[in-house]
């Protein structure tokens, strides 16, 4: 195999039980993404909204790990019990506290400003989730939105 000079063995060590504690506290699934149909994403949702994010509030956890509330003004709702004109809370991991930025690779990142086309799920504590986490989050472009992690274009009607 690979002889790895003793010096460096511990920092191999490290650097590997630091992962199998990335995939035990995971689950292991985090850093694999299955790719959903539009018909399964549709599926996964309860909700569809347009909307744009007004603001962002980030927060660290008591897990250590920060995440973001992210306030949507609704311009429509095609679906799910949601109202145009509403203001939803959408949660999400990853943000920015105290100048630490944390990201999560499998969420849908959001800016302030940005107008967006949501697949929603659940409602806890007053906010929903990006269903299927980056896959369900679109930018509106024009008349056409657009999830580019994704390579998925969605004419709207």
């Amino acid at each position: 195999m690979f002889n790895i000079p003793f010096k460096l063995r511990g920092g191999v060590a490290l650097i590997a039980a630091a992962f199998a504690l990335f995939l035990v506290t995971t689950g292991g699934a985090a850093a694999l993404s299955i790719r959903l149909s539009l018909a399964e994403l549709d599926a996964a949702a309860d909700a569809v909204a347009r909307g744009r994010v007004e603001r962002i509030e980030s927060y660290w956890t008591a897990d250590g790990i920060i995440e973001s509330n992210v306030y949507v003004r609704l311009s429509d709702a095609p679906r799910g019990a949601l109202s145009a004109g509403a203001e939803i809370v959408v949660r999400a991991r990853g943000g920015e506290v105290d100048g630490v930025t944390m990201r999560a690779s499998e969420e849908a990142h959001f800016e302030i400003g940005e107008e967006v086309y949501l697949f929603l799920t659940g409602l806890e504590n007053g906010a929903r989730r990006v269903a299927a986490g980056s896959q369900g989050k679109y930018r509106v472009l024009g008349e056409r939105a657009v999830n580019a992690e994704w390579g998925r274009s969605l004419l709207l009607a």
